[in-house]
Parts: structure tokens; C-alpha cells; sequence
């Protein structure tokens, strides 16, 4: 889903953080992290960035991916729901 999110956004910071959070997907630095085990299905998981300009800014609160999830579930509700892929 973040790679929709990312083709959506046109911040540059904002895609700059998605891949950040791609990368550490990627490399497994989430998964090996001690609470990872805790989670659950029904749980939220957040990511705020620690620099730059979106620094301390959970990156749900963007208006961008705002959008992005405001269209996304207009899509799901009319059923031209888009592909899930990466």
C-alpha cells in the first residue's frame, strides 16, 4: 500500500519518507524490533520522522496521504478498489 501512496503524493518530503519506511520494511529493522511480536491485527502502528520537514509529524496526518485515503476508500465503497501490489 505505501507504494500507492507514494505514486499518489507529490510531496517530496513525504515520498522521501515513504521510501525511508519501504527501505526499513525491506531490511527488516521493523520486524526484528522487540515489540514486533506484540502486535496485533487491530493495532495502529505510526510512523513520525525524526528530521527534517516532516519531523515529529506522524505521517497519517499528511494532507496528502489524507487524500489519498479519502479517494482510496471512495473507491473501495464504489468497488473499483485499487490493486494492492509491492
Amino acid at each position: 500500500m505505501a507504494q500507492q501512496v507514494k505514486a499518489y503524493v507529490r510531496d517530496p518530503a513525504l515520498k522521501e519518507a515513504i521510501d525511508w519506511l519501504l527501505a526499513f520494511l525491506d531490511r527488516g529493522y521493523i520486524s526484528s524490533h522487540p515489540n514486533f511480536s506484540k502486535i496485533m491485527s487491530k493495532d495502529w502502528i505510526s510512523f513520525v520522522p525524526g528530521e527534517g520537514p516532516l519531523r515529529g509529524r506522524h505521517l497519517f496526518e499528511h494532507p496528502g496521504v489524507i487524500e489519498f485515503w479519502a479517494e482510496e476508500l471512495a473507491r473501495r465503497q464504489e468497488g473499483t478498489e485499487m490493486p494492492v501490489t509491492g
